[in-house]
């Protein structure tokens, strides 16, 4: 493995200790040893910018936040990030298609 794949696990495994240090106060103890080929592995799957939005999507809506657990769910949490996100497009469309008809029914009656 080369050095800039350590060098990007690091990085990440000190953004994740600093996101779980921002949401919970407490700075999580973490053996970077060994954690830290499971995270060159992730990052053979995900750059290292789309791991670190996983990571924060993981912090922000997971209540026991752990580096073992992330590492082993990353995979399940980008289908679950996706499918939020598929869900969102489609409420903004909904909502512009009730704002559209709202508008049209206004000007049809004359309601305000």
């Amino acid at each position: 493995m080369s050095r800039s794949q350590f060098e990007n696990a690091d990085t990440f495994i000190n953004y994740f200790v600093k996101a779980y240090q921002e949401k919970l106060k407490v700075r999580p103890i973490v053996n970077r040893s060994k954690v830290k080929y499971a995270v060159v592995d992730m990052l053979k799957d995900i750059t290292l910018a789309e791991a670190k939005t996983l990571a924060d999507y993981y912090v922000s809506h997971y209540t026991e936040i752990s580096i073992n657990e992330f590492l082993y769910q990353y995979d399940e949490m980008i289908r679950e990030m996706n499918v939020e996100k598929a869900d969102l497009a489609q409420r903004e469309h909904l909502l512009s298609e009730t704002q559209s008809a709202v508008q049209k029914f206004r000007e049809r009656y004359g309601k305000n």
